[in-house]
């Protein structure tokens, strides 16, 4: 007899049907699939069976367009052989006789994809194993919750005001109906999606007398969705059934066996861009283009300076990257969609859907050691990657020459620091330098397979200042993970323990160097230049007063250090020596909101006042309510309850700036 073996639910398995993907079902529920025939696989399973004939058995999943999935079988009783037939067509789309693997497979279209899993020789019978796993998919938090597939009808009993609970998981763009029937009570339904706290849709009544039915309701994201069957008063108790159906795909019902055939995967193409659609502007100094939708498709392929405008062609299941054109080479390839890094028009969501290469296999990792690198001969520096560790936000600065080596990296400044160019920056009140580098042999994180990082600034004066750093982030003045200490220039001072003198209008320049922890590996160093502006005080001094800055409205109406359910974070600035209206003398106010691991999730620059991190101001900021956006942020971060600190860096028209920090508990 067939058998599937599911992680949580071996107590389960009596329960179990053949050809039933049941993984968990609610407290009063019993499940029953239409298909013939057919057995049931999710990601993540490992099941087992037997090949008792040539066509060996056939397995059924759901999929979603640009799911990248990878299939193996392993027998000990014979060649395996394996067959992916997409939801509609006769010939499969790949298929294998060597080692018993579908690998990096991307799905075309959404619907039941059906794995024939057979022996290599049609004479050939036995016992195997099947796993069934995808990359960068969203789950349930545990497998046993998934209890729906389209085409399922399930029974329950609603024996409590609560109900029962369903999951399913969807794909974005299908077209769902779902009907709850009962001959005892009157129905109720609600659709929970992936996030956030109020339902999608919700009914008492559209089906036929007192059943109640979502119909033709529009899946907008990728993701595990939860039904809640219920009465419809809180005294309505009884059984049920539950039907989920997706009404713009093939169901998972099929009759007949599928013949064995040999063939390779069909070429997909990416998407070609139409006359209308979202476009969008580079906010960052250089966005990097990869191969794939993700940081760890390293090496980069191009970069994007400041101020490119381009047209997203394609796009990842959650929008959050996007394949664009190279202005000037017409090379395609994947970026960030970040709206730290891109201002689009238009609805990123509405793009079609890219074709994703595999994720990169990490090389193995060799023993590492600790080997004194000689400076190595400057050459040309590619372009490395944007930072990936949590709190890590700054600018890129452009470092001319050195060596490239077998290291990846950039050299980062904090936001608002720079007041020159990527190439030729200009620091007045206070600067850092961050060197953002990894061994992409070791790992695709700052500091992996980094020995240390040395620092070497050359001044006008001839001092010299140098610091050795072994632990991310590689800071010039210390600090690391999560701030880099930062050094305040002022007049007639020394960099930190140094002879290294702090000159107005002086040239600085500074050689990075980046040391791998793995024999046998070059070094990387960076050479670059920077001045120092001091032609006005940066705060108070010459007779003038310093600047005023404040943060005057934390939640709509109050200043507390504790709001709940809404941010409006609005900050107060004027410099006294020109007026005391907000505003008077300030060019800017550039503002952040950090999460309680201390990632951004918001920033904004606002050059008139009121300065408000959420636009608005004249005479009221506009409020975030987290319950409105599904318990998120304009970006779709995930909203984290808990405490935030909120950085205000106010900046006047002649250069001086002031920063102001408040922490404030949301609930």
């Amino acid at each position: 007899m067939r058998k599937a073996i599911r992680p949580l639910i071996v107590a389960l398995a009596l329960l179990a049907m053949i050809g039933l993907w049941l993984v968990g079902v609610p407290r009063n529920g019993v499940a029953q699939n239409d298909m013939t025939g057919d057995l049931t696989i999710g990601y993540g399973d490992v099941v087992t069976s037997t090949v008792e004939s040539r066509f060996g058995d056939e397995w059924v999943f759901s999929g979603c367009a640009g799911d990248v999935v990878t299939v193996t079988m392993m027998s000990d009783a014979y060649e395996p052989f394996l067959e992916l037939y997409s939801p509609t067509g006769r010939d499969p789309l790949t298929a294998t006789d060597e080692e018993g693997t579908l690998a990096a497979v991307v799905l075309p279209d959404n619907g039941p994809y059906t794995i024939v899993a057979a022996a290599k020789s049609i004479r050939d019978r036995g016992p195997y194993t099947l796993t069934l796993v995808a990359q960068d998919v969203a789950l349930p938090a545990a497998a046993g919750e998934v209890s729906l597939w389209p085409s399922m009808t399930v029974t329950g009993v609603v024996a409590d005001r609560i109900g029962d609970e369903w999951v399913f998981r969807g794909c974005a763009g299908d077209v769902i109906v779902i009907d709850m029937e009962s001959q005892e009570f009157n129905t109720f339904l609600e659709l929970y999606g992936p996030t956030g706290r109020e339902p999608l849709a919700v009914d008492d009544d559209s089906g036929e007398d007192t059943n109640a039915r979502i119909s033709d309701y529009v899946l907008p994201q990728v993701g595990p969705y939860t039904v809640v069957a219920a009465g419809s008063s809180i005294r309505d108790r009884g059984g049920y059934s539950l039907t989920y159906m997706i009404s713009t795909t093939m169901p998972l019902t099929r009759t007949g066996s599928l013949s064995p055939t040999t063939t390779t995967a069909p070429a997909v193409q990416t998407p070609v861009a139409t006359a209308v659609g979202p476009v969008c502007d580079v906010l960052v100094a250089t966005l990097n283009m990869r191969y794939g939708p993700g940081t760890v498709y390293v090496p980069t392929i191009g970069a994007l300076p400041v101020g490119t405008q381009v047209r997203p062609l394609a796009r990842n299941a959650a929008a959050s990257w996007v394949v664009v054109a190279m202005p000037d080479t017409g090379e395609e390839g994947w970026i960030s969609a970040s709206p730290n890094f891109l201002d689009c028009t238009g609805d990123l969501s509405s793009l079609p859907l890219g074709v994703i290469p595999p994720t990169p296999t990490p090389l193995p990792t060799p023993t590492p050691t600790r080997t004194p690198v000689a400076t190595p001969t400057p050459t040309q520096t590619p372009v490395p990657p944007q930072p990936q560790l949590p709190g890590v936000t700054g600018v890129v600065l452009q470092a001319p020459g050195g060596e490239p080596g077998d290291l990846i990296g950039e050299i980062y400044t904090g936001n608002g620091y720079n007041r020159g160019t990527a190439d030729n920056p200009i620091f007045r009140d206070r600067m850092y330098l961050e060197a953002y580098v990894f061994d992409p042999r070791e790992g695709n994180n700052v500091g992996d397979g980094i020995s240390h990082v040395e620092f070497e600034f050359n001044c006008p004066n001839g001092g010299t200042y140098t610091t050795d750093e072994e632990t991310p982030r590689f800071c010039s003045f210390g600090g690391n993970f999560p701030e880099c200490n930062t050094f305040r220039v002022d007049r007639n001072s020394f960099f930190p323990d140094s002879d290294c003198a702090v000159e107005d209008g002086g040239f600085y320049s500074v050689q990075i160097r980046a040391f791998p922890s793995t024999s046998g590996r070059k070094a990387r160093v960076w050479n670059m230049g920077f001045e120092l502006d001091l032609q006005t005080e940066t705060t108070g001094g010459g007779g003038r007063p310093d600047l005023v800055v404040n943060i005057v409205e934390t939640g709509p109406g109050t200043t507390s250090n504790q709001i709940s359910d809404a941010l409006t974070f609005r900050v107060e600035a004027y410099d006294p020596s020109v007026g005391n209206r907000d505003g008077d003398g300030i060019d800017s106010v550039e503002m952040w909101v950090f999460g309680p691991n201390g990632r951004e999730v918001r920033y904004r620059r606002e050059g008139t006042a009121g300065y408000c991190i959420f636009q608005g101001g004249e005479p009221d900021c506009n409020v975030w309510v987290f319950a409105d956006h599904n318990f998120e942020w304009p970006d779709g971060a995930a909203f984290e309850a808990g405490n935030h600190r909120l950085v205000a860096v106010a900046q006047a028209d002649d250069g001086r700036t002031k920063q102001i920090e408040m922490n404030v508990d949301i609930r």
